[in-house]
């Protein structure tokens, strides 16, 4: 994957900086400047790139947010790469399933309405020939075109928010769920906004596609304090959208970060 190439290349540039701190202790001036060069031509490369591929997924309806920093680049890799040798826990999230409406809001799922004079909404669970249901959300206009809801906040007509799953500060958080587009209007921020209480929409997915797409949400966070987590899917304009498939896993904090099997290792 792109993370493990780029711990590599962090590692290779280590140990270019070393051999230029040795040779400039020797006196080997000329070989510490040749070496120093070729590690910040390496660190260079691997911004370039980095910058270059996160400016393409941009104008994506499903990008994240532009957020990496430079310095900040190496944590990133690093801990992509410790989420890639690290083993999932599911937390379980009651009535994501979609079954059970009854158990839903006892367990504390709800929903929030808006526009209810512009918009006709929908929330209901869709059975289907497995075990597991789907949750639709749709939006349409009460006008003549079902396209004339606005996209973004100012089209946002119904909220669904998930039962609170219990996490600890520490615990790294990834959400996953399956998008199926029946219907999608084409204003400008128009789609199924998946995000959840810590960081906000700022911080969600926007999902966005043609009809019978399915498109897979997927979101990390880290729990920077003991309490609730919640996911949170809201319709933004005309859509209407099955949501399947939500789950919730963690990765457990270190302990004893010497033995943790998710700490990422330097190998020189």
């Amino acid at each position: 994957s792109q993370a493990v190439v780029a711990v590599g290349e962090i590692q290779t540039i280590e140990m270019l900086l070393e051999q230029a701190r040795g040779a400039l202790r020797s006196g080997a001036v000329a070989d510490a400047m040749r070496l120093g060069l070729a590690a910040d031509t390496r660190a260079q490369t691997i911004l370039y790139r980095a910058r270059r591929n996160a400016l393409e997924q941009l104008p994506s309806p499903q990008s994240s947010p532009f957020v990496l920093h430079p310095a900040a680049l190496e944590l990133h890799w690093r801990m992509a790469d410790a989420c890639a040798r690290s083993q999932w826990r599911t937390a379980p999230l009651p009535g994501a399933a979609f079954t059970d409406l009854p158990s839903m809001l006892r367990a504390g799922w709800e929903q929030q309405r808006r526009l209810q004079q512009e918009v006709e909404s929908r929330v209901e669970l869709v059975p289907t020939s497995t075990a597991a249901g789907q949750l639709r959300m749709a939006a349409y206009s009460n006008g003549p075109a079902p396209d004339q809801v606005p996209g973004g906040y100012e089209g946002a007509s119904i909220r669904v928010r998930s039962a609170p799953v219990a996490l600890t500060a520490g615990q790294f958080v990834r959400v996953r769920a399956t998008a199926r587009i029946l219907k999608m209007g084409q204003a400008p921020g128009t789609g199924l906004l998946v995000y959840d209480n810590q960081l906000g929409p700022g911080f969600g997915q926007l999902v966005h596609g043609p009809p019978g797409a399915d498109v897979p949400v997927d979101l990390y966070r880290m729990v920077v304090a003991d309490g609730e987590f919640r996911v949170l899917s809201e319709c933004r304009g005309h859509c209407d959208v099955l949501l399947e498939g939500l789950r919730i896993d963690v990765i457990e904090p270190a302990v004893n970060r010497a033995a943790y099997p998710t700490e990422p290792r330097t190998t020189k």
